[in-house]
């Protein structure tokens, strides 16, 4: 949102203020589209908000309203290790990451509502994984959206361990290309991978009342991201 030339005189107060009024009554697509992960120039992995090849969110901004994402890797134990993150001016940073392992993580928005009704508490789970890395065999996120082992190109999406059958996935294109592909019975979708970052998301509400920050909210959000790079 731009805000006109006389905004500028106000204090920085009231403009955190109008700010927060503003992102509690929009909902999560005006503001941006996904949280994901992609690599940079030199291996780097970072998360985004906003939409892929397109306008991202800023800090100071509506990227201040993401939580610092918490992230890790598993090793050959199937152990988590945690990774340092950093808030840059349009990035979260993933500090000692490298493009070529997976890479997991979770954020969340504050609640988002109307004043006076209960809203819903929005959580992120992204997962990164890079063609020719290991499969995992079973999903580590409360909703994931991860690769069918032996067969190229299926997806299958979890939530809370089981599969999510009719789930709804996103196929992301440049700017605001999207294309929705619908899970089966078992949770199973076939997408077929595009050359470039390639960027599927899937969402689902959870009726699952409950409290965050002294605010209560009605459901639960879950929006699951997976990424890679396509040769």
């Amino acid at each position: 949102m731009k805000h006109h030339a006389q905004a500028s005189v106000r204090p920085r107060h009231f403009k955190l203020a109008l700010a927060a009024i503003l992102f509690a009554a929009a909902p999560v697509a005006a503001l941006a589209h996904s949280v994901w992960i992609e690599d940079m120039a030199g291996s780097a992995l970072v998360a985004r908000f906003g939409d892929l090849g397109g306008p991202v969110e800023k800090s100071p901004g509506y990227l201040d309203y993401l939580a610092l994402p918490s992230a890790w890797v598993f090793d050959a134990e199937g152990k988590p290790s945690s990774f340092e993150v950093a808030k840059n001016a349009d990035h979260f940073l993933f500090k000692s990451a490298a493009a070529a392992q997976p890479l997991l993580a979770e954020t969340a928005f504050p609640v988002r509502g109307r004043p006076g009704q209960p809203g819903v508490k929005p959580l992120f789970y992204l997962r990164w994984q890079p063609p020719g890395a290991p499969v995992p065999p079973a999903p580590a996120l409360t909703l994931d959206l991860l690769p069918a082992a032996g067969s190229p190109g299926d997806y299958i999406v979890w939530f809370r361990g089981k599969p999510l059958a009719g789930a709804k996935v996103v196929r992301h294109g440049l700017g605001e290309k999207e294309e929705t592909f619908t899970a089966d019975e078992a949770g199973r979708v076939k997408i077929p991978a595009l050359p470039g970052v390639n960027l599927l998301t899937v969402s689902h509400r959870e009726e699952l009342a409950g409290f965050d920050g002294g605010r209560a909210y009605a459901g639960l959000g879950h929006n699951a991201s997976l990424s890679w790079r396509q040769p």
